[in-house]
């Protein structure tokens, strides 16, 4: 599969390529490995994703925020809970700040 200049595109086609691998007739190694490559690539795509959000959106959600800090989902919304991650509240939605999120990250601002 050749590289793209758009990262997105190449793990999108290296899911597709997964998905496309019929599970019948794969040994149960075969196939578990091949769902843990498939998580693990779908996990970066939503870093990626997370990444460019913080650097470029004033809010990012708690899923983007648990990704960056290399949390499940509901350990992010522990720690909002908590208070540990910075939010606001906006009608229904929980938001994480940015600014906060890269402080917290190490990552300068603009």
């Amino acid at each position: 599969m050749p590289q793209t200049a758009e990262p997105a595109l190449d793990l999108s086609d290296a899911l597709d390529a997964i998905a496309q691998v019929p599970a019948d007739g794969l040994t149960p190694e075969a196939a578990a490995a091949l769902h843990a490559a498939h998580r693990a690539i779908t996990r970066i795509g939503d870093t990626n994703t997370a990444m460019w959000a913080v650097q470029n959106q004033p809010t990012i959600s708690v899923k983007q925020a648990a990704a960056l800090l290399q949390i499940d989902r509901i350990t992010g919304y522990d720690h909002v809970k908590t208070g540990d991650i910075p939010s606001i509240k906006i009608g229904r939605r929980v938001r994480v700040p940015s600014a906060p999120m890269r402080r917290m990250l190490g990552i300068e601002d603009a």
